[in-house]
């Protein structure tokens, strides 16, 4: 109905008991129901014989357009009344939004274009097409300034024994390295601050070995001859001696491994030295060498301040992938490790 004016609408052909009618009644604007104007004409044509015709006997033509209407009861009294109407109003007009860019706060046209940049223009307006000119657009700076580099304000290195390697102590960090029992862990935790951001740590830890301990298995002794060639006796007895003498194969240490499993995996032991970038967007380095079978032995980040929570890797044919958080793009020198 906003848009059509009231002769536009389709007429009614009776007033219902619970329609709604507008009128203006001594300066005030009150609405009028069905049931209202019903009894009050009932009640107002008793008075007259009842009514003869209701008939419109007058239009201003105007805007607004007021028509009169008379109402003739059977004793041929009157009574006028007027109806205003609102012509139909205008089309509205369309409204434009339109996005320029400029490397600086633009001084001639030339200066936008339609590549995201450091500045952003916006045009609202009813120009149907992008307005050439800089001047129609409003601007604002929406890329910061480059923050200054991070820089190393402290460093703080402390120790702490442990009698596990893969769970970080809670106790006490001291600044020297302690004594360290046989068969123990000394963690080792570095703090870095920088001059924004929050402090990074990490840790390294290692095991001290335990001198003289480790279970035999199955003796396998020399055979009694006189070449000394290896055999599979059981016995015991060479010359006067009769005590077992075990293979190095045989000799399994506190960690489950075989001494000659252990030599053997130190003997063929290949590393791989990569370096490159990563970040949110790229959590991960190719490298055609790298294989699945692989593992990281060491780990450098040079900034490390870019690292929010400790990162993990998984390698695979070509490529090792990280897993963490990163506020930016954080360099990565890595060595892995195989067994041939």
């Amino acid at each position: 109905m906003a848009d059509k004016s009231i002769s536009e609408l389709v007429a009614a052909t009776a007033i219902g008991s619970t329609d709604l009618f507008v009128l203006e009644q001594s300066g005030t604007a009150k609405k009028l129901t069905g049931q209202i104007l019903e009894n009050w004409l009932v009640s107002y044509a008793d008075g007259h014989g009842g009514i003869q015709s209701i008939v419109k006997t007058s239009s201003t033509g105007t805007d607004p357009v007021i028509d009169t209407y008379t109402i003739t009861y059977a004793d041929t009294t009157t009574s006028p009344f007027t109806v205003t109407n609102g012509l139909k109003g205008d089309t509205g007009s369309q409204t434009y939004v339109w996005i320029k860019y400029a490397a600086q706060q633009p001084t001639q046209d030339s200066d936008i274009y339609d590549t995201p940049d450091d500045w952003i223009g916006i045009y609202v307006g009813l120009a149907s097409s992008a307005p050439t000119s800089y001047t129609a657009y409003t601007w604002y700076s929406w890329r910061g300034d480059t923050g200054d580099p991070a820089e190393l304000q402290t460093d703080a290195v402390t120790y702490q024994v442990s009698t596990s390697g893969t769970t970080i102590p809670t106790g006490v960090w001291v600044d020297t390295p302690p004594y360290v029992a046989p068969g123990s862990f000394l963690w080792t935790r570095i703090i870095l601050e920088f001059n924004s951001g929050e402090p990074v740590t990490f840790y390294t830890v290692s095991r001290y070995g335990v001198d003289g301990q480790g279970s035999p298995g199955t003796a396998v002794p020399l055979p009694d001859n006189t070449a000394g060639a290896v055999g599979s006796s059981d016995s015991f007895s060479r010359e006067d001696h009769r005590h077992p003498l075990p293979t190095a194969s045989d000799i399994v240490m506190t960690s489950g491994h075989t001494v000659q499993a252990d030599v053997a995996e130190l003997l063929t032991f290949e590393t791989l030295h990569i370096t490159g970038s990563i970040s949110s967007n790229q959590m991960y380095l190719t490298d055609s060498r790298i294989t699945a079978d692989m593992r990281v032995i060491e780990c450098t980040i040079s900034t490390p301040a870019n690292v929010t929570t400790d990162l993990a890797w998984t390698t695979a044919a070509g490529q090792i992938t990280f897993s963490g958080t990163l506020t930016g793009a954080t360099n990565v020198d890595l060595i892995l490790g195989k067994t041939n």
